[in-house]
């Protein structure tokens, strides 16, 4: 059995110590999404998740340096963009903004380095 059951390509996760919950989504327009997902696949993904102390603040900073520091954001989605055999995976992440709720905050973050590759509106994200 693997790490991850999918329902509509989605499923729930719990991150980081505060345990809260996001949906983590492989999109539709991959082939991964088709098929059992393979085991070093898969554990690619949880090294990703398991590395959020090293993505988030830098995507938490790009939030704050265009809104407010004190701005409610809540990180609600993380994408999985990239197939199985691709050498690095790519990730998107989205948050609902309080001071822009219609359009929200997304990155695109690389896993081989776990720098930001692209930010913008949460569409972004999975783009």
């Amino acid at each position: 059995m693997g790490y991850f059951e999918f329902k509509n390509f989605e499923t729930s996760i719990n991150l980081g110590d505060e345990q809260e919950k996001v949906t983590l989504v492989i999109s539709d327009d991959l082939e991964a999404a088709y098929e059992p997902l393979p085991e070093d696949y898969e554990k690619k993904i949880v090294h990703f998740l398991d590395n959020i102390d090293q993505w988030l603040p830098q995507v938490v900073a790009r939030i704050d340096s265009e809104f407010d520091k004190q701005v409610e954001k809540k990180l609600t989605n993380i994408f999985i963009l990239s197939e199985p055999d691709e050498d690095d995976l790519i990730f998107g992440v989205s948050f609902w903004i309080a001071e822009d709720t219609e359009h929200g905050r997304g990155a695109k973050i690389s896993m081989n380095n776990n720098q930001l590759i692209e930010y913008g509106h949460a569409e972004d994200a999975f783009s």
